[in-house]
């Protein structure tokens, strides 16, 4: 599995633009509903939290608050991701063109100088290779 040769990998250490970009760390800003938020990451949080401070965060910076304010909660489901995912796209054009031009499938894991080591954030890929189809279709 060689990133940007095989797959593109949605990692935030990813090789490709892309694949940094369709991550839920990136600073992708984008709108759902009436409220705007900086990344998924920090909507991932705020969706359980609702602290205002993970509307403004992206990146590691949500995730560390995240896990500092949340004592569990429930993980979104994926009709609700997936709502979240067209939002970021709709707030980014260059990046859904970018993903409509793609080809190679999307997965996630993490490459550690070359040893590859799967995530239970696999299905992060699978949703985007399913929204770009959908999206190719229309």
């Amino acid at each position: 599995m060689r990133d940007g040769i095989d797959v593109i990998n949605c990692y935030s250490k990813g090789k490709t633009e892309l694949g940094r970009l369709l991550t839920n760390f990136a600073h992708t800003p984008f709108i759902l509903g009436d409220v705007s938020f900086e990344s998924v990451e920090g909507w991932w949080y705020w969706r359980n939290v609702k602290a205002v401070e993970f509307l403004k965060l992206y990146g590691f910076a949500a995730k560390k608050l995240g896990k500092e304010l949340m004592a569990g909660g429930l993980p979104p489901t994926r009709e609700e991701l997936k709502a979240v995912y067209m939002a970021k796209l709709e707030g980014n054009p260059k990046l859904k063109a970018m993903l409509l031009e793609s080809v190679l499938p999307f997965d996630h894991y993490y490459d550690y100088d070359g040893k590859i080591q799967q995530t239970k954030w696999r299905w992060t890929g699978q949703l985007w290779n399913e929204i770009r189809d959908e999206l190719k279709t229309m």
